[in-house]
C-alpha cells in the first residue's frame, strides 16, 4: 500500500508543478503572440504602402519623365523595390512566427486540460496518509516528485533544442547546395545553375523562419529549467544568428561571398547549439542519477 501511495503522491506533486509551469507558459506565449500579431499588422500596413509606392513609380507620368531625364528614375525605382522586398521578407517571417505561436498555445492548453484535477487528486492522496506516521513517505514523495519534475523540464528543453537543431540542419543543407551551385554558376553553368542557386537560397530563408519560431520554444524551456537548476547556458549569442539573415544586405545573398559567410555563420550557430544540448544532457544524467540513488535508498 505505502510504496504505491508514495508513487501516486510523487506523481501528483510532479503534476502540480507541471501545471504551474504550463500556466506560466500560457502567459508567456500569449504575450509573445500579442506582440508578434501587432508587428504582423504593422508590417501588413507597411507592405501595402510599399507596393503602392512601387506601382506609382512604374506608371508613366510627368514625374516618371522628370526622373528619366535626370537619370535617377531607375535608381529610385530599384530602391523602392528593395524596400518592398525587405518588408515582404519581414512580413513572411512575422506571419510564420504568429502561426507557430498559435499552434504552441493550443498545444499547451491541451496539456493543461489533462491536469485540471491534479490539485484535488493531491489532496485526496494526502488524506490517505497519516501526517505523523507517514511524514517520511510524504518527504520522499516531495523529493522524488521534484526530481521527476526537473527531469521532465530538462527533457522538454532538450527536445526543443533538438527541434531547433533539425531546422538548422535544413538551413545548412540548403546553403551547402547554394554554395555548390554558385561555384558552378561562376564557372559558366548558365541559367539553370543560377535558378537552382536562388531556389536553395529561398529554402535557407524559409528554414531560418522555422529556426526563429522554434527558438522561442527553446528559450521558454531553458527559462523553466533555469528556475530550478543553475545553467551555464547563454542563449544571447545564438539569438543574434537568426537576425543576421534579415539584417544583412538581402540583395547581396546571391553573391558567392555572402553565401559562404552565411554558411560559416550557420555552422558556428550549430556548434553553439550543440554545446547547449550537451550541457543539458549532462544535467539530465546527473538528475537521473540523483533520482536513482533516492529510489535505491527508499527500497
Amino acid at each position: 500500500m505505502l510504496p504505491d501511495l508514495s508513487v501516486r503522491l510523487s506523481n501528483a506533486i510532479e503534476g502540480k508543478r507541471c501545471k504551474k509551469k504550463l500556466e506560466g507558459d500560457v502567459i508567456t506565449v500569449e504575450k509573445e503572440l500579442r506582440e508578434k500579431s501587432s508587428r504582423l499588422a504593422s508590417l501588413g500596413a507597411l507592405l501595402a504602402k510599399e507596393e503602392v509606392d512601387v506601382q506609382k513609380l512604374e506608371r508613366t507620368s510627368l514625374t516618371t519623365l522628370f526622373y528619366s531625364v535626370l537619370g535617377s528614375r531607375e535608381e529610385k525605382l530599384e530602391k523602392e523595390r528593395q524596400e518592398l522586398l525587405s518588408v515582404q521578407l519581414q512580413y513572411q517571417q512575422a506571419r510564420h512566427q504568429v502561426a507557430y505561436l498559435e499552434r504552441e498555445l493550443a498545444y499547451i492548453r491541451e496539456q493543461l486540460d489533462t491536469l485540471a484535477n491534479v490539485e484535488a487528486e493531491y489532496e485526496a492522496l494526502l488524506h490517505e496518509t497519516n501526517q505523523e506516521t507517514d511524514s517520511q513517505l510524504i518527504a520522499y514523495a516531495e523529493q522524488s516528485g521534484g526530481l521527476v519534475s526537473k527531469l521532465k523540464e530538462l527533457s522538454e528543453a532538450i527536445r526543443a533544442g533538438k527541434d531547433v537543431l533539425a531546422s538548422l540542419e535544413g538551413v545548412l543543407a540548403a546553403l551547402e547546395s547554394a554554395k555548390n551551385w554558385g561555384t558552378w554558376d561562376m564557372l559558366g553553368g548558365g541559367l539553370i545553375s543560377t535558378m537552382v542557386k536562388h531556389d536553395r537560397i529561398d529554402e535557407a530563408r524559409d528554414g531560418i523562419h522555422e529556426v526563429q519560431a522554434r527558438l522561442s520554444s527553446f528559450e521558454r524551456e531553458l527559462a523553466d529549467v533555469g528556475d530550478r537548476i543553475q545553467l551555464g547556458i547563454d542563449i544571447g549569442e545564438f539569438e543574434t544568428f537568426a537576425d543576421y539573415f534579415f539584417d544583412s544586405l538581402i540583395f547581396d545573398w546571391a553573391v558567392q561571398s555572402k553565401i559562404n559567410a552565411s554558411l560559416e555563420r550557420t555552422l558556428n550557430a550549430k556548434e553553439v547549439l550543440t554545446g547547449m544540448l550537451e550541457e543539458l544532457q549532462t544535467l539530465e544524467g546527473n538528475v537521473q542519477n540523483e533520482l536513482n540513488d533516492l529510489v535505491e535508498k527508499r527500497a
